[in-house]
């Protein structure tokens, strides 16, 4: 399995819009508004390197209001647990 965080620049305005867009694209586990640099991170689980391009060239990209994408390959995945405080 392979994992891409996808890092989304989103016009201002249609930050809502596009989320909910690419959250309903298959393989898209999850979606988050944030603060900062970008406005959106989605995060992708595919079976092969082609379908992780093709998510992101042929549907992140090609929805209303995305100005760019910067997708980041997941090399390992750590857990970590929250201590209660």
């Amino acid at each position: 399995m392979i994992q891409g965080i996808v890092l989304i620049n989103i016009a201002s305005g249609l930050e809502e819009e596009v989320a909910s867009k690419i959250k309903d694209i298959p393989s898209i586990s999850q979606v988050f508004l944030v603060y900062g640099t970008y406005d959106a991170v989605a995060l992708v689980e595919v079976d092969d390197m082609g379908k992780l391009r093709d998510i992101v060239l042929g549907n992140i990209r090609r929805i209303k209001g995305v100005l760019s994408t910067t997708t980041l390959i997941v090399m390992e995945s750590m857990s970590g647990s929250k201590q209660p405080t």
